[in-house]
């Protein structure tokens, strides 16, 4: 069941990004195109990009052999689309949540109440010996700090789905989701918010089994096209209208209620972002309601799998 739901979102994201430069795209330079300069005293992302900052990579068919397009210091990849790629480290095989990140300022403010969908590519550097399946992109109302090598605690609006596997060093691999504005975003930043605890490893050599703290241990990730978009004036899909579940308050304490079209017998799952199976119980709803209460659950991504008469439905819920 969960390779069939990975797959639907999957389709669904590539039937979008197949559009992504004819809708209206809120991310400046998106795929980091635009250069300030392409010297190599620079740094950061600042030192070379409009508009964008953070991060300790960026690589263009502009830059010094380290930082050359296809080829650099840290792999053989060539863009997306364009000549040019960032670069973030998201996970270290060590005792300290090493992390990078990357931001821009949108366009303009997303607006309350609609919906939109959220996507970019990655490919794990050649001299990776280790992934990680998270990553995301969290969104707000203010600017912050993102030049660091440490753990940012936020909870992403968009989170990589599990099962969506960012091991290849060969393709590009996309991460995509939809989310609900609050109305006062401004930024995206991108990167792995959550703790080591939450963000598991895959080692792709026995060396990093034997020394942990090892640089090539980690799990690098050239990133290109970052696409924010509003998917409908309504904010809401022609899916999301007909749909008869809805979670309310979203994000919310763990406490929450499954508002339902119908008093109908459901088996309910739910999962956390590791998938983990916190609770699995069958619910009878009363007067379309049904309550959940889960104060002690950490904050963070969760998903609520809803069947019934046959139909599968997941949710999102996202626990702060």
């Amino acid at each position: 069941m969960k390779k069939w739901i990975l797959n639907y979102v999957f389709l669904l994201c590539v039937m979008f990004a197949n559009k992504i430069f004819a809708q209206t795209n809120l991310v400046p330079n998106p795929s980091f195109e635009d250069t300030i300069s392409c010297n190599t005293s620079g740094f950061y992302l600042e030192d070379f990009t409009a508009n964008w900052r953070g991060g300790y990579g960026y690589y263009n068919t502009c830059q010094s052999s380290n930082h050359y397009v296809p080829a650099n210091y840290l792999g053989y990849q060539y863009p997306k689309t364009g000549g040019a790629y960032s670069g973030i480290g998201t996970r270290c095989n060590g005792t300290t949540p090493a992390r990078e990140y990357i931001q821009t300022k949108l366009v303009h403010q997303l607006v309350v109440g609609k919906k939109y969908k959220v996507l970019f590519y990655v490919s794990l550097a050649d001299t990776s010996s280790s992934y990680s399946n998270s990553i995301g992109a969290y969104f707000s109302a203010d600017s912050f700090f993102v030049s660091t090598t440490w753990l940012i605690e936020h909870i992403p609006q968009i989170q990589n789905n599990v099962h969506n596997n960012l091991g290849s060093k060969t393709d590009w691999t996309l991460v995509c989701d939809t989310f609900i504005a609050v109305g006062n975003e401004k930024y995206i930043t991108i990167g792995n918010f959550y703790d080591d605890s939450l963000s598991p490893l895959t080692h792709l050599t026995t060396v990093c089994e034997q020394q942990p703290s090892s640089y090539n241990c980690c799990s690098y990730y050239y990133i290109d096209d970052v696409s924010v978009e509003l998917i409908d004036e309504s904010g809401l899909s022609v899916n999301e209208v007909k749909k008869k579940y809805n979670i309310v308050p979203n994000p919310n304490s763990g406490s929450f209620e499954l508002l339902c079209k119908s008093d109908e017998l459901i088996n309910c799952e739910l999962i956390s972002s590791t998938g983990q199976l916190i609770e699995k119980n069958t619910y009878k709803p009363t007067r379309n309601i049904i309550k959940f209460n889960f104060n002690s659950l950490d904050k963070g991504f969760y998903s609520l799998k809803i069947v019934s008469n046959n139909e599968t439905i997941v949710l999102k819920v996202i626990v702060n």
